[in-house]
């Protein structure tokens, strides 16, 4: 009952609220092209790495291995408050995005998966970087196996399988164990190259669309302080901001 709240002339509040509406409207429609893209990438994979479908050119009865096969799969030694988010270095700990560190103990190519906190949660690099202590890290990996490829297998089965265990209450964290009898669906590594390229054109897409959407949605938050505060007015009569 408290709040002040600054009233302009109504037709000005009209054209705000219109400018404003605009900007919603967009923000809609690119969330429903993201939306799509990424069931459009789900279909994908559901298709190509389980062999259900075959890119042209290729044939023949795909290999089940190990993951523990395929890499090594070591954890990370540091403890999370380790960490300095003004580091050099990028350090993968349980979280969504990677915090940084001012030391690194790994120069190689991986994937690191998070073992707790954002379960599954997996990211590719390669260079210089530090690792949390519940953080899984794969790395050293065999001929038979391309890099990309895995990435995306992981990134569609494991997380099923969590979802699956998170479903009966059996998945608060990520055991070794788990990851050491993970199967991966194994065509031959031409194959994996080409399903690779196919999911990561999927990726750029919605990448671009998560950047659109984050920009309309910085570019609202704009307008809102301007137009909302007064500091900036519309012109009614021409119908510009």
């Amino acid at each position: 009952g408290k709040v002040p709240i600054l009233l302009p002339p109504l037709p000005e509040q009209k054209k705000i609220a219109q400018i404003l509406s605009t900007w919603d409207q967009a923000i809609t429609a690119t969330e429903r092209l993201l939306e799509n893209s990424q069931q459009r990438k789900k279909g994908l994979m559901q298709l190509l790495l389980t062999g259900k479908k075959r890119l042209p050119g290729f044939e023949g009865e795909w290999e089940t291995r190990k993951l523990k096969e395929l890499c090594a799969i070591k954890t990370g030694k540091k403890d999370v408050n380790e960490g300095n988010p003004d580091g050099k270095y990028p350090f993968f700990t349980c979280a969504s995005e990677p915090t940084g560190s001012d030391e690194y103990s790994y120069d190689c190519e991986a994937l690191l998966i998070a073992g707790n906190g954002i379960i599954g949660k997996t990211h590719y690099f390669k260079g210089k970087f530090e690792a949390y202590q519940r953080t899984y890290i794969l790395s050293d990996f065999s001929n038979a196996v391309s890099v990309s490829y895995l990435h995306q297998f992981i990134l569609y089965w494991l997380m099923r399988d969590i979802d699956r265990e998170k479903q009966h209450g059996a998945m608060p964290y990520i055991k070794l164990g788990l990851l050491q009898r993970f199967n991966v669906f194994v065509p031959s590594i031409e194959e994996q190259q080409r399903i690779a390229m196919v999911l990561s054109y999927a990726d750029q897409e919605i990448d671009g669309l998560e950047f659109k959407l984050n920009l309309l949605k910085q570019e609202k938050k704009a307008l809102m302080q301007q137009l909302l505060t007064g500091k900036r007015r519309v012109n009614v009569e021409t119908e510009a901001a």
